[in-house]
């Protein structure tokens, strides 16, 4: 059986029955493992829709927008962004994070 079908959705492991575009964008070390497997190496199309989804480097990779760039979060959830602004633990460890969300109040 294929690992993903006709339809990209993942057929086995721990992402089952979701779509490979998704799991691309919320999980790209996930990904990265994926492409090392013995059994991917073989399979054209996988590596190919991999390939050509070039994970967000400026997304979040945690959380509960893991996967969304400071950008679209903004859109979306305003309130959020001005919680992670006030986060101490954000403050002090995530400095690109802390420069986006500082770029947002800049008109450009």
């Amino acid at each position: 059986m294929p690992f993903i079908d006709e339809k990209n959705v993942i057929q086995h492991g721990k992402f089952k029955n979701r779509l490979i575009t998704d799991i691309i964008k919320t999980e790209p070390s996930y990904c990265l493992w994926l492409k090392s497997q013995p059994f991917v190496q073989t399979d054209t199309k996988l590596l190919e829709i991999i390939d050509s989804h070039k994970p967000n480097k400026d997304a979040l990779t945690w959380g509960k927008y893991k996967g969304r760039s400071i950008k679209e979060i903004q859109i979306i959830d305003p309130g959020y962004i001005t919680w992670l602004r006030g986060n101490k633990f954000v403050q002090k460890n995530c400095r690109s994070i802390m420069d986006q969300i500082n770029e947002l109040a800049t008109p450009e």
